[in-house]
């Protein structure tokens, strides 16, 4: 996928059939085995039919390659959503759900948020860049970063964004991993920390890495609310 510029394509909206094609772990109907009985399973392709009943529809698609043939039709996968009538418009406003490099603005009356969006460092075709994220965006009153690896923190900061939303460490998922992931990631491996002038929120998800469990770490749905100082 090219998505050096996230809104100025014209688009055409992928079939459920054309995503079965590009993308099967879309449509898989069951977790992978030897999950935990804890997970709860819920298939992408439903995601998909929901918001196609709310006018979104799918435009780009790409999966995971696969490493171990068990993981065939369990890989990750990524889908690109446009609303359903700006296909055809080359506005600057259009509206995705997909940031890849990039930001949009969002607007509550007169206060304006930037969300900007970094591509994760092991994705190959194009490498993050916080600055290239806010060039030539306007004054906003808070800038906030969507960065999976929370390790790209000292860019955020440095681009000059006020809080950053990250994932990937999983708080380490297992003993004695939860110790190891502190080497890696700390100061930024769960929960709130800071990167000079900049805050950090690490979320320890829900899902798993590698092994189907988690042991000495709890999965978590995080709801942070935004206030005014």
């Amino acid at each position: 996928m090219n998505h050096q510029n996230t809104t100025n394509f014209k688009a055409t909206a992928l079939t459920s059939d054309t995503l079965r094609t590009r993308a099967p772990s879309i449509f898989a109907s069951g977790p992978m085995s030897n999950v935990s009985k804890r997970y709860t399973f819920v298939p992408t392709a439903r995601i998909v039919e929901g918001l196609r009943d709310l006018d979104w529809v799918p435009v780009d698609v790409e999966e995971q390659r696969i490493r171990s043939e068990s993981r065939r039709g369990f890989q990750k996968h990524m889908l690109r959503f446009r609303r359903a009538e700006q296909m055809e418009t080359l506005d600057e406003w259009n509206v995705e759900l997909v940031l890849l490099n990039s930001h949009e603005i969002v607007r509550r009356g007169s206060a304006r948020l930037l969300v900007g969006g970094v591509v994760d460092p092991a994705y190959g075709k194009t490498r993050p860049d916080a600055n290239a994220v806010i060039q030539g965006a306007p004054a906003a009153d808070f800038r906030l970063l969507l960065a999976h690896n929370p390790r790209l923190a000292p860019l955020g900061a440095a681009a000059g964004f006020d809080l950053q939303l990250s994932g990937h460490t999983h708080a380490g998922q297992f003993f004695p991993w939860t110790l190891a992931v502190r080497l890696v990631h700390a100061p930024h491996v769960a929960g709130l920390s800071r990167e000079g002038n900049m805050t950090v929120y690490v979320s320890a998800g829900t899902g798993t890495w590698g092994p189907p469990v988690r042991f000495g770490t709890n999965p978590e749905l995080t709801l942070l609310r935004l206030v005014r100082a």
